[in-house]
């Protein structure tokens, strides 16, 4: 799964192979089990603005949060700090930025306030891989979760993440506000494995107090749902407001934040 779990969609969507689609909810199916612990009927966007401490990883999603039908992708769970995040992302081997230049990102993350952000994923596991889990409804989850001195730091990094997937040409996705604020994109492009079944993507921000928290979904068109996202931001959320415990995750052996030095 990406390391700049944000920028993914935008790639996608401005790579011509890779066109963005307006289909709001994928057409039918329904997530694997243990991805839907919470309620999915949470009232819509508002309520209690808490400023959150460190670690920013308490406030993620755990494996013991979803099942048994995915394990950790221990590659893609690490730290993040001002200076790694400021820095290009790799998605594949492609190398975007998410500001025009790191300095510009340094000075914008400062400016918001930006005190840590931690990432993890999530492999679906199938008899057969993790490509024919898909295909069986299956789905990957990355979680990035950004903790700001204050709720108007986190505000500001939603606003300006928000606007990257618009101008980058992601297509907004119909689904229930969650948090103080929200939105849920969707991207299609490419295929799953060696099949002509699509590749669907679900991405949803939202804010709650100073943490900003975005989830991305990937799985096979006809199964993803705009909601399947959602459900697993509300674990998030619960455990932003105190209603879930919110414990920090065990150290993985790629706990630390990912080098910014450039690729030779």
């Amino acid at each position: 799964m990406p390391r700049r779990l944000l920028l993914a969609v935008c790639v996608l969507a401005v790579t011509p192979a890779f066109l963005a689609c307006g289909d709001d909810d994928g057409g039918e199916g329904s997530p694997s089990p243990g991805t839907t612990s919470a309620s999915a009927t949470q009232s819509g966007a508002g309520g209690p603005s808490p400023t959150l401490a460190k670690p920013a990883s308490k406030y993620s999603i755990s494996i013991d949060d979803l099942g048994q039908n995915f394990r950790t992708d221990i590659a893609g769970t690490f730290l993040l700090d001002a200076k790694t995040y400021a820095y290009e992302a790799s998605i594949g081997t492609t190398r975007v930025r998410l500001f025009a230049t790191e300095a510009d990102g340094n000075k914008k993350l400062s400016e918001w306030g930006y005190v840590e952000g931690f990432q993890t994923g999530y492999i679906p596991e199938g008899p057969r891989g993790p490509e024919d889990a898909m295909l069986q409804g299956g789905f990957y989850i990355t979680v990035e979760t950004h903790l700001f001195k204050d709720g108007d730091g986190a505000e500001a990094a939603y606003d300006y993440f928000e606007n990257y997937l618009k101008t980058g040409g992601a297509q907004r996705a119909e689904a229930e506000s969650i948090g103080n604020k929200s939105s849920t994109w969707v991207t299609v492009g490419g295929k799953i494995a060696k099949t002509n079944v699509n590749a669907m993507y679900h991405q949803l921000l939202f804010v709650r107090g100073n943490v900003l928290t975005i989830v991305f979904t990937k799985g096979a068109q006809g199964f993803m749902k705009p909601e399947i996202a959602r459900s697993l931001a509300l674990i998030a959320d619960q455990k932003a407001l105190g209603e879930r415990a919110a414990t920090e995750p065990t150290p993985t052996t790629n706990i630390q934040s990912p080098s910014a030095t450039p690729r030779q």
